[in-house]
């Protein structure tokens, strides 16, 4: 047997010493990759992810080496979307109609369950880790559970993403995720939380015949007029509160937000609002299907409407009555200000079946009143 040197051998055992605590790498489980194609889809069961238990999984490997996940379930309550699979990120959350079946997935059916085990399951909790960029267009469409969490990653929320789902609450981190049009659009949900500081873009129509109650308007730096789109809060029934950020350089009211907001019967402007920009919102003697008053607290916020110019030219807003201190700025406003006494009835079925698209040209199919007001002594 070929004999070592004692110094070869201290010095062979601090190598091997050193090789074994050298420190790791905080991807080195994921440097291996498996060996997938671009655009091949994979279904798999009975699967543990990132120590999550999936009886079934179905994603895809896209441009960009990056995975949208399509499907995932689990048995018990709480549904954890990876953050990686196989060692490539996940960026994309939902799938197409034609993603779950080779047929057309029919959405008023809703036979196709990617997220639950049956349409009794209802999910305690769906929480999409960070690294998802984006919620592909209906991919929570009709799911059932209690709450969703969507990361601070996400840049947008697709069209009709989570359309007529079921859920009480989605909780949003996002400062600066896009809700594009209609991403909620006759979701039953209460609420839709956003994180302080929002300044993303929130398309027309988003929450249009939603079941949402509150909402907290976004802290904008600049005018909404830019941030928001219109028709929002289209038809939302429910909806009964919306509260204002305080320090407001100019609280952008787009046409249509609170058209057909049957619940929601006044708004009211913090002291510290420096304008209110109220656009058409189509409230009206034979349609008062909308914001009836608009309280001001402050004596300088300034208020803008819509102006009227066929016969003569008015301001006018489209409510029933202002509230505001003695001898602010919104009280001398309403003062010479006009409201719509009578729509025409086919600009009314316009807005039942939701097609009104140009809110200015029904101005020329109105009548005018004055518009009641209320000063107050603070």
């Amino acid at each position: 047997m070929k004999r070592y040197s004692k110094h070869f051998i201290i010095l062979l055992a601090i190598s091997f010493l050193l090789m074994g605590c050298s420190p790791k790498s905080e991807s080195a489980p994921e440097t291996t990759k498996a060996d997938l194609q671009m655009g091949q889809t994979v279904e798999e069961s009975n699967v543990e992810i990132e120590g999550n238990v999936y009886t079934y999984i179905k994603y895809c490997l896209e441009s960009g080496g990056q995975i949208r996940v399509i499907s995932a379930k689990t048995e018990g309550d709480v549904l954890i979307i990876p953050s990686r699979i196989k060692g490539y990120p996940v960026r994309v959350v939902g799938g197409d109609y034609t993603d779950y079946t080779g047929e057309p997935y029919d959405v008023y059916r809703k036979e196709i369950l990617p997220w639950q085990q049956s349409k009794e399951h209802k999910l305690k909790q769906i929480i999409v880790q960070e690294g998802v960029m984006t919620i592909h267009s209906n991919g929570f469409e009709g799911v059932l559970a209690k709450e969703i969490v969507l990361p601070e990653s996400l840049d947008v929320i697709e069209y009709s993403a989570f359309a007529e789902c079921n859920v009480e609450r989605i909780k949003i981190k996002s400062k600066n995720v896009m809700l594009c049009e209609s991403a909620f659009e006759k979701a039953k949900v209460k609420e839709v939380h956003l994180p302080e500081q929002y300044s993303g873009i929130i398309r027309r129509r988003c929450f249009k015949k939603s079941t949402i109650e509150k909402f907290k308007w976004p802290k904008y730096e600049v005018s909404a007029e830019k941030k928001m789109g219109q028709g929002v809060f289209f038809g939302c029934e429910k909806l009964r509160e919306v509260k204002f950020p305080e320090n407001q350089d100019n609280i952008y009211i787009p046409d249509g937000t609170f058209t057909n907001c049957t619940s929601l019967k006044k708004l009211v402007f913090p002291a510290s609002t420096k304008k209110v920009t109220y656009k058409n919102n189509l409230y009206a003697n034979n349609h008062k299907k909308g914001v009836e008053t608009l309280v001001f607290e402050g004596t300088d916020t300034k208020v803008v409407g819509c102006k009227y110019k066929i016969k003569g030219e008015y301001n006018l807003i489209t409510a029933k009555k202002i509230i505001a201190p003695k001898n602010s700025k919104a009280a001398v406003f309403a003062k010479t200000a006009k409201r719509i006494g009578k729509l025409k009835e086919w600009v009314i079925r316009d807005i039942e079946g939701g097609h009104l698209e140009d809110y200015t040209d029904i101005l020329d199919y109105v009548t005018l009143n004055s518009l009641q007001y209320e000063e107050r002594v603070k």
